[in-house]
């Protein structure tokens, strides 16, 4: 059976476009195009179909009865290819997605590993957030985070990433052998940690390693680990006489 063939598409875009907005030059600066080429596109359009759809005067653009029938038509089916488009669109975009984090979290473990996340999960726009407090979680706003704790938390679902191991580092110059020798180098420590708990401070490994004659008042202190780090990589390269005690994220 055959199909009737339809007027040229651009015809009818023109028209459905001057009939909504009842002006060629309306019509014209949607389209991005004259006012001069909205008019010949009508003209087209009408000798294709061999009828009047639109009566222009030069105050007006009115539609005729059988314009009217056209239009409504034009209208519903431009309408409708809109929005399949727009749905087809949004299947395809990366779906944005909000993650809050540590600052030192952030910046030391996913920061490096960005590249890869990408990689691994392309249509994931992923949008990072850094607080040190617990922020609320919502859609459209911040959606997932990463803190420390041991769950379940109300009201969220969750998993456990990683575990963490408390130990001290140091450089390989500083050659210390056995635990006496943390008594003649410099501790750094770190005041604003308060996750988790208890702090994993140079008090607490000493207890837990059976060492109870060590200074661990003396030493430089920072406000964050980022500052620590950045202090121990400085010296460890020379003559470094500093001793950090560092988490480390062990993945599960």
């Amino acid at each position: 059976m055959h199909r009737p063939r339809l007027p040229p598409l651009s015809a009818l875009r023109a028209f459905e476009a001057a009939a909504r907005l009842a002006s060629f030059k309306a019509a014209a600066e949607e389209l991005l195009v004259t006012p001069t080429a909205i008019s010949h596109q009508i003209k087209q359009l009408e000798a294709y179909m061999s009828l009047r759809v639109l009566d222009r005067t030069p105050r007006a653009v009115t539609l005729t009865p059988r314009g009217k029938a056209l239009y409504e038509a034009t209208a519903a089916g431009f309408g409708e290819i809109e929005r399949v488009v727009t749905r087809l669109l949004a299947e395809t975009a990366p779906t944005t997605v909000t993650l809050t984090s540590t600052i030192a979290f952030l910046s030391h473990w996913l920061v490096p590993r960005m590249d890869a996340l990408r990689q691994t999960i392309p249509n994931i726009d992923l949008r990072l957030h850094a607080s040190n407090k617990v922020e609320e979680l919502r859609s459209g706003g911040i959606e997932t985070a990463i803190r420390y704790g041991r769950g379940p938390f109300a009201g969220t679902a969750s998993m456990q990433l990683c575990s963490d191991a408390m130990t001290p580092v140091c450089a390989p110059s500083l050659g210390l052998s056995q635990l006496g020798d943390l008594r003649r180098v410099t501790l750094i420590h770190i005041d604003g940690r308060s996750r988790p708990a208890p702090k994993p401070d140079w008090n607490r490994w000493c207890e837990q390693a059976g060492i109870t004659d060590l200074d661990t008042s003396a030493g430089p202190r920072f406000p964050d680990s980022m500052l620590e780090r950045d202090a121990f990589r400085r010296n460890r390269k020379g003559d470094s006489f500093f001793c950090a005690n560092q988490i480390h994220h062990s993945g599960r």
